[in-house]
């Protein structure tokens, strides 16, 4: 029988996928990635060198890259409808696709990945790719030709990749289609049952919806708060700007012969007061002075790590991931 060595959020999706269509038997084996690096267990080590998945056993014979599996799978059903008849035009184009997906598409998606702060440089070739794919499936509803294939299987985890990164639904309506028309078939949804292969997760590209939603909710609140305190400023102002004046027209003009003041001029005094003396009112502790020193300070070391090494920092997170979730 053959075993499946799957890691969640991977490849390996795929393979039990295939495995459903063909209806063969199989084991699963569950490997976890690491809750905080996000790599794969040392454990998948012990069934290739290399730990990465997906991965088959079939009985001491060890199967792996996903195009490798793909074909392995396929010859022990010959005859099987998920590859074309040798000679035929599907055949060339289901040949193609299945290497495509791996060969040209999987790599773009990760330096997509990696180069996230780069998107001029990546985001042309992502669309050639993409318009590619679109005007494939403009004619057929799957990639060999009419009929599903397993060329099909190969391509889907690049294109619900690509998803995560690009609205299919609004520029590549053929695309789309493609995704709804996979998820439909049984055998995709047996792949993904909690019991087998579980959900595949995939959000390399952009946030999720929620943390969409909670950071715009954040910038609202933000704003709301800045707008009520430039609200209070200005009553305040408008408050000793007027106490002001009451009190030098009621007491000076009488006692020390001085003009009275407009209301504007009360302010304009309350102003110069507040510059003059500024440096007192926090200068007994010197809190004040701190809080805002050790804020710009704060400030000017983030911007100067960021110079540094945030760049360097970032590259290596982004490659932490291409290691993890591209090539697993």
């Amino acid at each position: 029988m053959i075993v499946v060595h799957h890691l969640d959020n991977s490849r390996s999706h795929r393979v039990l996928w295939l495995l459903e269509e063909l209806g063969e038997p199989y084991e699963i084996r569950h490997y976890q990635r690491d809750p905080l690096t996000k790599r794969a267990p040392a454990g998948l080590r012990a069934v290739h060198p290399l730990g990465k998945a997906p991965v088959i056993a079939d009985g001491e014979r060890v199967v792996a890259e996903s195009g490798a599996i793909v074909e392995y799978l396929l010859n022990r059903h010959p005859g099987t409808p998920l590859r074309p008849l040798a000679g035929t035009e599907e055949s060339l184009r289901f040949t193609y696709w299945l290497h495509y997906a791996e060969g040209s598409l999987m790599p773009l998606l990760q330096r997509a990945i990696v180069e996230k702060a780069q998107k001029s440089l990546i985001a042309p070739e992502m669309a050639l790719h993409l318009d590619f794919l679109e005007s494939e499936l403009e004619y057929n509803n799957w990639f060999a030709g009419d009929e599903f294939s397993a060329a099909d299987i190969q391509m889907s985890f690049a294109v619900e990749l690509a998803a995560t990164c690009t609205p299919l639904g609004t520029h590549y309506p053929n695309l789309a289609a493609f995704l709804r028309r996979i998820r439909a078939r049984p055998a995709y949804a047996r792949a993904r049952a909690f019991k087998r292969g579980g959900p595949l997760s995939l959000s390399f590209c952009s946030p999720p919806p929620r943390t969409i939603a909670m950071n715009h909710r954040s910038h609202l609140r933000i704003a709301r708060h800045v707008l009520l305190g430039l609200v209070m400023i200005l009553a305040f102002a408008l408050l000793f700007g007027w106490v002001v004046m009451q009190a030098w027209n009621a007491a000076l003009p009488a006692l020390l012969n001085l003009p009275a003041i407009t209301f504007w001029q009360a302010v304009a005094v309350l102003v110069l007061a507040r510059i003059l003396t500024g440096r007192f009112t926090h200068g007994h502790t010197g809190r004040g002075r701190f809080h805002r020193t050790a804020a710009n300070d704060s400030a000017a070391l983030y911007a100067a790590w960021w110079d540094e090494e945030g760049e360097a920092a970032f590259q290596a997170y982004a490659a932490r991931q291409l290691d993890e979730a591209g090539r697993d």
